[in-house]
């Protein structure tokens, strides 16, 4: 369907009073019901809810006459810096004097500025639109943690809105020095202690560090449908 995406909500689930319980910072408030079933359904509305107001808000806020210019594409061996926003090679990691964006009918601008051995590889690929940028949406941004984890060609799949991403140092003492040998052995990128991770990785970050810890099994990501336009 067309723009259609998966996003992912950090949820907490426990049973109390006899009631099952829900928990996501990004609801006003917790979501509660005798059954998982009626439980779940309410969550998901919940949270359908905060997708088609403010989740969608946040993205029309970023559709600039730039990023829904379809002649304008950002190249795929750029890496943005956050928090100062500034595109840098891949290839050299210096500052991008183009800042990654590629105007599909001025080739000779690209060839001039870019400084990467397969700049011709690059334009082409661009211009045939087997690349169309998708990773580089405004407003999304990279988790720490997938990019150690996932591979080059799932670049897409590195970058999150912000609904998806969580502050691990809420709930971890990284001051800690079991905790921190912990992130060592686990090669958990030590990027986690100060940079959000999403829903997914926050998950398995937790149960890495806290195997037997009855908090951090009651975590999940839950997956939904987006349609952001």
């Amino acid at each position: 369907m067309k723009n259609q995406l998966k996003t992912q909500f950090l949820v907490q689930k426990a049973y109390q009073d006899e009631e099952y319980i829900f928990n996501c910072s990004m609801l006003l408030g917790i979501v509660s019901a005798k059954t998982e079933s009626e439980a779940t359904e309410l969550l998901e509305k919940e949270l359908n809810i905060f997708l088609n107001t403010e989740a969608k808000q946040y993205v029309k806020s970023f559709m600039s006459s730039e990023s829904v210019n379809k002649e304008i594409i950002t190249c795929p061996e750029g890496r943005v810096i956050l928090p100062v926003d500034v595109w840098h090679c891949k290839f050299d990691g210096k500052a991008c004097p183009i800042q990654a964006s590629i105007q599909l009918n001025d080739n000779k601008n690209f060839m001039l500025h870019c400084r990467a051995e397969n700049k011709e590889e690059i334009f082409n690929t661009v211009e045939k639109k087997k690349y169309q940028g998708f990773h580089h949406v405004p407003g999304r941004y990279l988790c720490p943690s997938c990019d150690k984890l996932l591979k080059n060609s799932k670049e897409n799949f590195k970058y999150h809105y912000p609904w998806e991403l969580y502050p691990l140092w809420k709930m971890i003492d990284f001051k800690d020095t079991k905790i921190m040998s912990s992130l060592y052995s686990s090669d958990i990128p030590l990027s986690v202690k100060h940079s959000k991770v999403c829903a997914s990785c926050f998950v398995e970050i937790m149960k890495k560090l806290f195997p037997n810890n009855i908090y951090a099994s009651s975590l999940f990501a839950k997956k939904l449908d987006f349609f952001p336009r």
